[in-house]
């Protein structure tokens, strides 16, 4: 490792220390607690079992969309596929490990792209950005399996380091602390001549093809598709957001394109109508705010209002930092908008953000990680500007007990394991036979049983859930939803054994169901979240 004269360590070999210890910070926040508790080839994640047993199921034939359900776009299938070819070759309890091994690498891959956007402010606005990426706690969660979120925080992080690269090897060259003044490459409307090199005409397109990528695995990312196209044609013009949104829709159409050309009504009436028409909660708009934020959603063992304290207090820091960038754009009212310095644009972001959590139907823990980049840029921004600005040990000591409590906030949102979620394989592997309907095909997963009851023919759909929310969409929702019970009772009725939700087991069945349930199957043992339901008559159709 290169040193300096003295002896101690340079600055670019202390960044790239920097870079490898948040990466592995970040892996470990993620799957060592997985691993401690002995839960990496166990049931967590409703949502994850979903994702792999689409992809299982397209390789098998079974095209998405036209045969199977799925309420967003292909991006995490197609993700998928390789993990469920290894469930062929390897058991797919040790597939879904190294599909969890992958997310965790992904989140700290996020955490190190983060760290390095924000090495040019100053190892201190690198660290704590770092940091704060790796640590926060909905990030932790969305990336300890395979969710949706961390694509789109890695997507934004590319699309945003691309973006800087244009700014380094582009001809404004604007400086770290505050921008160059214009030059002749970039004029007062933001246009670009042509002597943008070829480098940075790349990294446009680069850039774009990342959060159009992101966008095909979850559609929150259009958010920064229109965003990041705006951002490129304010600062570089026309011709760069043009090529930029070239990128953008490429990428989008690679992956999307097969799927919507497979089952275009489909495919909209799943993506689309379904995610429109989902069912908001009830009560005060202030209440549904407190809700979206996390009240509900109890992290490393506190309290439903410690953890609604935290998540709200630490995505307000985003939203006081953005008040802060407008006074002083105010106070700077002749600063023209493609001179804006980049945290102001990660501001902007940062608060769309917020914005789409606030306005979404729906609240999970994990939909909050959706703030990671904006807010570990802002912080890492403001802590490098702290920095350069402390006079004295009395502002040296404030500024180190200001990050100590970042960090401390930091630690306390790290999500805790749940305690019911500890699933026998052997238990469920001894109760099945035949065809074994369940809620959720994690339950099957856990138990390698997933591909041979896909291959048996078995009844079901992999989401439940989002076959409830997609008959919303439908003309008309109750006759949809009585026609869905009816449907999930017929599946009872071809099936030999049911694994169903410990402490709710008629979760999400209408009352044709709960009644055919009742009437030939009977709780058997309890394993971990899971409960098995036995058959007590021959198997048969609904009648």
């Amino acid at each position: 490792m290169a040193r300096g004269r003295g002896g101690g360590l340079t600055r670019p070999s202390t960044a790239r220390v920097l870079l490898v210890a948040t990466g592995v910070l970040a892996f470990v926040a993620r799957i060592g607690p997985v691993v401690v508790a002995g839960m990496l080839r166990g049931a967590m994640s409703y949502d994850e079992g979903v994702h792999l047993q689409v992809a299982q199921r397209l390789l098998a034939g079974q095209v998405t969309y036209r045969d199977v359900l799925f309420v967003h776009p292909p991006g995490m299938v197609l993700a998928q596929v390789p993990i469920a070819w290894l469930g062929q070759l390897m058991g797919e309890p040790s597939a879904l490990a190294v599909s969890r091994c992958l997310a965790a690498g992904i989140g700290a891959l996020t955490a190190v792209l983060v760290a390095r956007l924000l090495l040019p402010r100053g190892l201190l606005a690198a660290g704590i950005g770092g940091a704060v990426a790796a640590l926060f706690g909905p990030a932790v969660a969305a990336d300890r399996v395979a969710l949706l979120e961390g694509a789109l925080s890695l997507g934004l992080v590319v699309a945003l380091s691309a973006l800087a690269a244009v700014e380094r090897r582009g001809p404004a060259q604007p400086a770290i602390e505050a921008p160059a003044a214009p030059t002749a490459a970039v004029v007062p409307t933001g246009a670009v001549t042509p002597t943008l090199p070829a480098r940075s005409r790349r990294a446009l397109v680069v850039g774009g093809a990342a959060i159009g990528l992101a966008s095909a695995v979850k559609v929150w990312a259009l958010v920064d598709v229109v965003l990041l196209v705006a951002i490129v044609a304010i600062r570089y013009g026309r011709s760069a957001a043009w090529r930029w949104a070239a990128g953008c829709a490429t990428a989008l159409a690679v992956v999307v394109g097969p799927f919507a050309l497979l089952a275009p009504g489909s495919m909209w009436h799943d993506v689309v109508g379904a995610q429109l028409h989902r069912p908001r909660p009830r009560g005060a708009f202030l209440d549904a705010i407190v809700m979206r934020v996390g009240a509900f959603e109890p992290i490393a063992g506190l309290g439903g209002r410690w953890s609604e304290a935290l998540v709200v207090g630490v995505i307000a820091l985003v939203a006081g930092g953005l008040l802060v960038a407008l006074v002083r754009l105010v106070r700077r009212f002749r600063t023209p908008p493609h001179r804006w310095p980049e945290p102001v644009w990660w501001l902007v972001i940062g608060a769309a953000h917020v914005a789409a959590l606030v306005v979404a139907p729906s609240h999970y823990l994990h939909y909050d990680a959706f703030v990671t980049v904006p807010l570990a840029l802002v912080l890492g921004t403001g802590a490098g500007w702290g920095a350069r600005r402390i006079v004295g040990r009395a502002a040296g000591i404030g500024l180190g007990a200001v990050l100590a409590a970042v960090l401390v906030t930091l630690a306390s949102t790290l999500p805790a394991l749940s305690p019911g979620a500890g699933v026998s394989a052997t238990v469920l592997d001894r109760e099945a036979h035949g065809c074994v309907w369940v809620r959720e095909v994690q339950f099957l997963i856990v138990a390698d049983l997933s591909r041979r009851q896909i291959e048996r023919g078995c009844p079901g759909q992999p989401d439940l859930f989002g076959m409830t929310i997609a008959t919303y969409s439908e003309p008309d929702p109750a006759a949809a939803l009585a026609a869905l019970d009816r449907d999930l009772a017929q599946q009872l009725a071809l099936s030999d054994v049911a694994f169903l939700q410990a402490h709710d087991p008629r979760q999400d069945l209408g009352p044709v169901a709960r009644r055919y349930l009742a009437r030939h199957f009977v709780a058997g043992p309890t394993t971990g979240s899971v409960q098995v339901w036995r058959r007590t008559d021959p198997v048969g159709s609904l009648g």
